[in-house]
C-alpha cells in the first residue's frame, strides 16, 4: 500500500526540470519588477519575461525573442532583413529576384576573371540595415558588450543553417591590431563567436569537432579604419595586414573566419590569402550582417 502511494505521488509530482524552469522564470520576473531593464536603443523600460530562443526556422520569432531582454517592443518593430536564398554561392549576396536557385553573382564572376582573391563561401544572418545596423553600432562603438550574447545567438543560427554539416577544423575571429584592441577594449568578432561551443552542445548534444582560437591569425599592421574607403582603397589599405602565428596549426586545416559585418570582402579576402599562404585547405566566412 505504501509503495502504491509512493508510485502515485511520483507520477503526479511535477517534472524536476520544469519546476526549476518555473522557479527561474518567477525569480527573473521578480528581479525585472524590482530592477526593470532599459532598451539599449531608446532607453524605455522593458517589460519582458522571454527566455532565450532555441535555434528556430522562424527568423522573425527568433529575432524578437532573442533581443527581447535588451530592446523594447516598439524598437523591435523596426525589424531586420534576413538574408535568404537565392544567394550568390560565393559571397552570399541575396538576389533581388526570389525565384531561381543559388548561383554566382556578376561581381564574383568578375573577381574570378581578374584574379581577385576571395573566401570560398561567405554567409550572413541578415542585412546590415534597420534595427540590426543600430545594434551592431551600439555593440561595436558604444561598448554595449551585453549585446554580444544575443547577437551571437543570431549569428549561431546562420552557422547552423550554412555550416553545421560542413567540415571545419578551426574557427578564427578576424583580429584587431593590439593598439586598436587596447582602444576598444574587446574584439567584437571574438565576442560574437565565444559562446558557439556551448550553443552547439545545447543544440546537438555533443562537443563540436572544431575549436576557436584568437591567437593564430594576427593583425600585423595597424591599418586606418576602412570606413569611407571604396573597394580599391580598402584592398590597398589591408595589403599585408595579417600574419599567422604557427603555420603548423594552419597547414591542411579547414578554416571558418568570423567577423561582424561584410562590406566589400576586402578584409576577409586579405585574411584568407594569408591563411592560404600558411597552408590552409579552405577558408570560408560567417558574419552577423552584410552591407
Amino acid at each position: 500500500m505504501f509503495r502504491i502511494r509512493q508510485d502515485h505521488l511520483r507520477d503526479h509530482l511535477p517534472d524536476r526540470h520544469a519546476l526549476i524552469r518555473c522557479l527561474t522564470r518567477l525569480g527573473r520576473g521578480a528581479l525585472t519588477a524590482l530592477f526593470p531593464d532599459k532598451c539599449l536603443v531608446c532607453g524605455a523600460y522593458i517589460r519582458c519575461l522571454h527566455d532565450l530562443a532555441p535555434v528556430s526556422d522562424n527568423l522573425e520569432a527568433l529575432f524578437e525573442s532573442t533581443l527581447a531582454r535588451v530592446v523594447c517592443s516598439k524598437c523591435l518593430e523596426q525589424g531586420f532583413t534576413p538574408v535568404l536564398p537565392p544567394l550568390c554561392t560565393c559571397c552570399g549576396k541575396p538576389f533581388l529576384s526570389r525565384a531561381g536557385e543559388n548561383h554566382l553573382c556578376f561581381d564574383c564572376i568578375k573577381a574570378a576573371q581578374t584574379g581577385r582573391f576571395m573566401v570560398g563561401r561567405a554567409r550572413a544572418f541578415a542585412a546590415h540595415d534597420l534595427l540590426l545596423r543600430d545594434l551592431v553600432h551600439l555593440f561595436k562603438y558604444g561598448k554595449k558588450i551585453c549585446l554580444a550574447r544575443p547577437l551571437g545567438r543570431l549569428m549561431f543560427h546562420a552557422f547552423m543553417r550554412h555550416f553545421a554539416c560542413s567540415a571545419i577544423d578551426l574557427v578564427l575571429p578576424v583580429p584587431l591590431h593590439t593598439r586598436r584592441l587596447r582602444q576598444r577594449g574587446f574584439n567584437q568578432a571574438y565576442l560574437l563567436v565565444r559562446d558557439f561551443p556551448s550553443m552547439w552542445k545545447q543544440a546537438v548534444k555533443h562537443p563540436p569537432g572544431w575549436t576557436i582560437s584568437n591567437t593564430i591569425l594576427l593583425r600585423s599592421r595597424n591599418t586606418p579604419s576602412q570606413t569611407g574607403f571604396d573597394r580599391k582603397n580598402r584592398l590597398k589599405n589591408l595589403r599585408g595586414a595579417f600574419t599567422v602565428r604557427g603555420t603548423e596549426k594552419i597547414e591542411g586545416r579547414r578554416i571558418l573566419l568570423i567577423d561582424d559585418v561584410f562590406t566589400t570582402g576586402a578584409t576577409s579576402g586579405e585574411a584568407a590569402l594569408t591563411l592560404f599562404k600558411a597552408g590552409a585547405l579552405s577558408v570560408d566566412l560567417l558574419v552577423l550582417a552584410r552591407a
